[in-house]
């Protein structure tokens, strides 16, 4: 079967297009080789190492490509150069309205990364959707989008997370994402977005205060935003847990199939926690899950399966997250430089070490 342009069909000239436009590797943001992660949430996604700006995807035709992409990225390039920097400025609608089409199209692209091409939350037709509309140089109808200013650790990064909109109190979730949420960060910029696939469950809804809302676009805004954004927050942004809905009676949460593993179980003195392989599980003292129950402080571990694959994993009050995971070499010396101090625990299962952070 041909190979089609995932925007506009055509099935000729297939060209490479990068996810995070090359330019920016003479932005003078950091280019140290840095670990790429793709594909679904719950699942151990293709990881990598490279530069950064360097990821890109046959799937583009050159029409597309020299065409009306080209024409986006050239007219958002000006506007993106000196926020990754947080340079001061102020931002007019029309540059709001571009930074929110680009991000648009940047997430979609990011996702063909994946050996799935729609995983984990966009469905197939939103590239047919934002190629139809290619003229107007703005995100997708249904849309809502915010910036902020981030002072973390990562050079780059995209999520992509589906989401629900359902009843507050019903028995089951819906069974079907209402919408998606990315975040992309880029040097000191950071933007959020949603977009609901399933316009008739469109809510009212807000983020993190410390965010400005870009799209729909009312005036000129101030750069940069006012507060700043770091890696805990950025971790919630990503699986879309800093969304509200506004509109009573209903709630926004994570697509559960897409962002959730398995649930844990209590087995005896230990829980039992499914691992991103999909074929084994950590099992650690159900006592640091009481304890964070208990105080709310979250204790972080190291452990690993036969892969072979190492895991960080932290307690929190929802339960135990993986926070990283790759080879057991480099997660080891995460695990070293994790912050808090180190405690045992002995009991009938034998010793068992972990953090507990400030």
């Amino acid at each position: 079967m041909a190979r089609r342009c995932v925007f506009c069909g055509s099935e000729s000239d297939l060209t490479r297009e990068h996810v995070l436009p090359d330019w920016l590797t003479q932005s003078g943001v950091d280019l140290e080789r840095v670990v790429h992660q793709a594909g679904p949430l719950n699942v151990l996604p293709r990881q990598w190492q490279d530069a950064p700006f360097r990821t890109a995807v046959k799937m583009v035709c050159a029409g597309c490509n020299s065409g009306w992409l080209s024409k986006l990225e050239n007219a958002t390039k000006p506007v993106i150069a000196p926020l990754l920097h947080g340079e001061s400025r102020r931002l007019p609608v029309e540059d709001q309205a571009l930074l929110a089409a680009w991000t648009c199209k940047t997430a979609l692209v990011s996702l063909l990364v994946s050996s799935n091409p729609a995983a984990p939350g966009a469905p197939d037709d939103e590239y047919s959707a934002l190629y139809r509309q290619k003229d107007r140089m703005e995100p997708l109808p249904f849309s809502r989008y915010w910036i902020g200013s981030y002072d973390g650790t990562r050079a780059a990064s995209i999520w992509v997370t589906p989401f629900v909109v359902d009843v507050v109190g019903a028995d089951s979730p819906p069974g079907s994402p209402s919408g998606y949420a990315i975040t992309l960060t880029l040097g000191r910029l950071l933007v959020q977005g949603v977009r609901f696939t399933q316009p008739m469950l469109e809510v009212d809804l807000v983020t993190d205060p410390r965010l400005l809302e870009i799209w729909p676009p009312a005036d000129t805004l101030p750069w940069p935003a006012t507060g700043r954004v770091d890696d805990t927050v950025l971790d919630q942004m990503n699986t879309a847990r800093t969304l509200t809905c506004l509109t009573k009676g209903l709630r926004l949460s994570p697509f559960g199939p897409a962002t959730d593993l398995p649930a844990s179980a209590l087995e005896g003195r230990l829980v039992r926690l499914p691992l991103y392989c999909g074929k084994h599980d950590a099992f650690y003292p159900a006592q640091l899950a009481q304890e964070t129950v208990r105080t709310g402080t979250r204790l972080a571990f190291l452990t690993s399966c036969e892969c072979p694959m190492a895991y960080i994993i932290r307690t929190e009050l929802d339960g135990a997250h993986i926070k990283q995971c790759g080879e057991p070499e480099a997660i080891e010396a995460a695990y070293e430089g994790w912050p808090g101090q180190e405690f045992r625990l002995e009991d009938s299962h034998g010793t068992f070490f972990f953090k507990q952070e400030d």
